[in-house]
């Protein structure tokens, strides 16, 4: 199973902020479901307040954009907080270790360029 990242899933929603690598590319084509953490959802939604990132939606559409994409939002649950307790904080933010912890908890590869959860363990495509 493949578990998007925020960057990888913005791509997703519009290809010109960044291209995506075939790999990637081919899990967002036929991978029949995909996953994504509220932890991401919430790291884009603080970069959009923070005013480093502008999208043509409101946070509060998340839960809708993904649904129409058959994107499977997980929440934040005591398993991933049990994880996420062992994982370094010297690596990636609090997020990263958050998104990081889901894909552990569920075993999931996460779809990302993002150099930080080869750190942590976490199966990586890019």
């Amino acid at each position: 199973m493949f578990m998007l990242d925020s960057r990888v899933f913005l791509c997703s929603l519009d290809t010109s902020l960044q291209t995506i690598s075939r790999p990637a590319e081919t899990v967002l084509k036929n991978a029949g479901e995909l996953f994504i953490s509220m932890a991401s959802l919430w790291k884009i939604a603080e970069k959009i307040s923070e005013g480093k990132l502008t999208v043509p939606f409101e946070p509060s559409e998340f839960m809708r954009i993904c649904a129409a994409r058959a994107i499977t939002v997980l929440p934040i649950t005591p398993s991933e907080l049990d994880v996420v307790k062992k994982l370094s904080p010297s690596y990636g933010d609090v997020f990263d270790r958050m998104v990081a912890a889901t894909a552990l908890t569920h075993d999931y590869t996460i779809v990302t360029n993002n150099p930080a959860f080869a750190h942590f363990g976490v199966p990586t495509l890019y």
